[in-house]
């Protein structure tokens, strides 16, 4: 949905909304990554699952300005979103990880 292979591909999917679709793990950034931007992470940032849909994490970033976790099966913080990150992925259709 984000990165079609072709043409072909790229017309089946126009219709395809990405907030059911594409996931946390997609548009995610490294810890590492969003630490060298902006500093050490805040305490008590929401946490969600590498699967959660990209409608969730809009949802949430709604009503804060501050980034998401994003965390795998076992838990383990594994990435950051942030508004900028949810943005250029609706209008963009551009995965960050």
């Amino acid at each position: 949905v984000l990165n079609p292979a072709d043409e072909y591909v790229a017309d089946f999917v126009s219709g395809i909304s990405r907030l059911k679709v594409v996931r946390a793990h997609a548009v995610m950034q490294s810890i590492e990554s969003f630490e060298q931007a902006h500093g050490p992470l805040p305490e008590g940032l929401q946490q969600f699952d590498h699967d959660a849909h990209l409608g969730e994490l809009i949802n949430s970033a709604i009503s804060s300005d501050r980034p998401l976790l994003v965390a795998d099966n076992e838990g383990r913080e594994v990435g950051v979103v942030t508004r900028e990150d949810l943005l250029r992925t609706v209008i963009e259709g551009a995965e960050t990880s």
